[in-house]
């Protein structure tokens, strides 16, 4: 018997009921071995699924960063008007006559105003890092993508991939 053609499949689990399935199907010379040709097709396509799981994995990387720099800006703008009304209570309090109270209140206040913009300064480091991890996570992704649709899956799983994305 002569064998002329072997293809290999393989339906992988994406979660969620998802599924995908990637076959190669190759013609084969006279003197080429199916069984060697079969090992190769294997190996190729777990190639092709390791390169889309890293894509994948980039796309969530992107949506958790997104969420993070929404989560922050929505901190930033809760500690601002938080910021606002003690300033306008310590306002307020400088109206008044003066006694151990107030002075104790504003004490308080001066204490919760330095804590919120220590606060609102953390959030707004956080969110300029997550920006600059978001524009390299999307540069990353947009490379993969450009050798995903060129069919270079060994050159997305290289390490000269991040390298030059780095570039």
């Amino acid at each position: 018997m002569k064998v002329r053609e072997v293809e290999y499949s393989r339906l992988f689990n994406l979660k969620n009921y998802n599924n995908e399935r990637i076959s190669l199907r190759v013609a084969i010379d006279e003197n080429e071995d199916a069984d060697a040709v079969i090992g190769q097709l294997f190996f190729k396509v777990l190639q092709i699924e390791e390169a889309l799981n890293l894509y994948r994995d980039y796309l969530r990387l992107i949506a958790d960063t997104e969420q993070k720099i929404e989560r922050y800006e929505r901190e930033i703008e809760e500690d601002t008007g938080y910021l606002a009304d003690l300033e306008n209570r310590k306002k307020r309090l400088l109206e008044e006559e003066d006694s151990k109270a107030k002075m104790c209140q504003l004490l308080d206040i001066d204490e919760m105003i330095a804590q919120t913009k220590e606060r609102i300064e953390e959030f707004k480091k956080n969110r300029d890092s997550a920006l600059s991890r978001l524009k390299a996570l999307k540069t990353y992704k947009e490379r993969m993508a450009e050798m995903i649709r060129a069919g270079e899956f060994e050159k997305v799983l290289s390490s000269d991939f991040f390298e030059e994305a780095d570039a």
